[in-house]
């Protein structure tokens, strides 16, 4: 077995819940390995403090408290605004939120302009022309022409 393996196995073989096959393997793995013997060394300290720690009662008050509060939690209607505080809700209305102000932007990418679809570039470069016209008219022909057109 390769160190990953040994790791994943590590809080078993310490604890003493792994098979003897799988912990004769890491034992073996154990004599060899300084690193995953740390490793395990590090496991079995935790184990050793989190032994030595009592629980301690809480007392009757508690207990006496305990399941009707439990239950008046569990029976409890949720209001309006409680519901809207709840993760479902709110990613939903994130997301609606998110497609409001990204579309304007993704239908303003094609303008219509007289019957066709053009490109946010095309369209921008047909207002400047409209906005220019008579200046690039002037540039491209005479006075006369330009009488003529209008």
């Amino acid at each position: 077995m390769n160190c990953k393996e040994i790791r994943n196995n590590l809080a078993e073989y310490a604890s003493g819940t792994e098979n003897n096959v799988l912990a004769s393997e890491v034992a073996a793995h154990l004599k060899n390995c300084k690193e995953c013997t740390k490793e395990y060394n590090e496991i079995l300290a935790v184990l050793k403090a989190a032994g030595s720690l009592k629980a301690e009662d809480p007392g009757d008050a508690f207990w006496s408290g305990y399941l009707p509060a439990f239950r008046k939690k569990m029976e409890r209607k949720i209001g309006f605004f409680e519901f809207l505080s709840t993760p479902v809700p709110v990613v939903a209305l994130s997301l609606i939120a998110v497609a409001l102000l990204v579309s304007p932007v993704l239908i303003n990418t094609e303008i219509h302009k007289k019957g066709k679809v053009v490109s946010a570039e095309q369209a921008a470069l047909l207002l400047e022309i409209e906005q220019h016209y008579d200046e690039y008219a002037a540039i491209l022909y005479d006075e006369e022409t330009l009488k003529s057109i209008r």
